[in-house]
């Protein structure tokens, strides 16, 4: 699999990642994760650890998995619900125009992602006669802002604050407030960038809505269906917790099915 951005080390760009085999045993201790860690993009970070096997050809360590750009780290998160849920996701909407609910489907691995450019992860231009060169957000920078409060100071310019980590050279150059919109120009010019707002028409009105979709919140989707199915295996085959949660999606998925079709219930109608 290949990253949109990627990681460089050595001059060398590599864009490739591995996920782990997905397991009842990965599903819980994302579970786990989620109610232990409060800083959101952190909790990401750690969760990239969790169902990566390789990243650029390395172990998934933390400051790796920080290292990588917004993109990347959606694109991740993308391939994993493709993995262990459905490329087709159904969305309920009420139209904008006319007010009325309708179901829209999205084929989610034909969302598109815009290339990075050339100089990726770094963004250059020139201010006041100078050559400026900034690197693109990454993880680390999310969680950095992540804890900034805002009530502490109603004046804070988050945005200069962000800006002002991510200046590479010149480090004495100072930063007025009429460059930040070409700062941030020069950045989406530069970053990969995965379409989480999707247009879609009102089969009532023709009228146009958009919807939102972010990988992230489908990631820990929840321990009580897992729960289930370790109750229904174990009630069948007498395995451990620890055997069950260990096996592969597909093969938990093979006894559910083996049970239900012994019981005469079909999964597909559940």
């Amino acid at each position: 699999m290949q990253l949109p951005g990627g990681l460089v080390e050595n001059t060398r760009l590599d864009r490739s990642f591995k996920l782990v085999s997905a397991s009842g045993k990965v599903d819980m201790a994302l579970n786990q994760l989620l109610e232990s860690t409060e800083n959101h993009p952190r909790w990401i970070s750690e969760a990239l650890i969790l169902i990566l096997d390789e990243l650029c050809g390395q172990a998934p360590r933390l400051e790796r998995v920080q290292a990588l750009c917004i993109a990347d780290r959606q694109a991740i998160l993308l391939a994993w619900h493709m993995k262990t849920q459905k490329s087709l996701e159904w969305f309920t909407r009420r139209c904008e125009s006319c007010d009325e609910i309708f179901d829209v489907s999205i084929s989610l691995d034909k969302l598109p992602f815009s290339e990075a450019a050339e100089s990726f992860p770094f963004a250059h231009l020139e201010l006041d006669d100078e050559v400026i060169t900034i690197r693109v957000p990454n993880g680390r920078d999310l969680e950095f802002l992540s804890q900034i409060d805002d009530s502490l100071d109603v004046k804070l310019d988050v945005k200069k604050k962000l800006i002002e980590r991510l200046l590479v050279k010149p480090k004495t150059f100072k930063l007025q407030a009429e460059h930040i919109e070409a700062i941030e120009t020069a950045v989406e010019n530069t970053v990969p960038e995965f379409a989480t707002e999707i247009s879609c028409q009102c089969p009532e009105c023709d009228g146009m809505n958009s919807i939102s979709f972010r990988p992230e919140d489908t990631l820990a989707i929840g321990v009580e269906p897992l729960l289930e199915d370790i109750h229904k295996i174990a009630q069948t085959y007498h395995w451990s917790e620890e055997q069950i949660i260990s096996l592969p999606h597909q093969r938990r998925e093979f006894y559910l099915n083996k049970i239900d079709r012994e019981l005469g219930v079909s999964r597909d109608l559940l």
